[in-house]
């Protein structure tokens, strides 16, 4: 689950952040901090509804 979301976060950096990635080429070190505190708040914001949706399938399976 954490590398789905890992995954889309990367993908959505890509479409809003990669305009500025050649402004930005030279200060590559900058770009890699901004892209782990983008995956990092990503996943901070999508882990819990994940993680309950993951929990309710099990549930679901346990009891039928």
């Amino acid at each position: 689950m954490l590398k789905r979301l890992e995954s889309e976060a990367l993908t959505q950096y890509a479409t809003t952040k990669g305009q500025q990635f050649f402004r930005k080429l030279f200060h590559s070190t900058q770009i890699e901090i901004e892209k782990k505190q983008y995956i990092a708040a990503y996943i901070e914001e999508h882990f819990p509804e994940q993680l309950k949706q993951a929990l309710q399938r099990y549930h679901v399976r346990v009891v039928e």
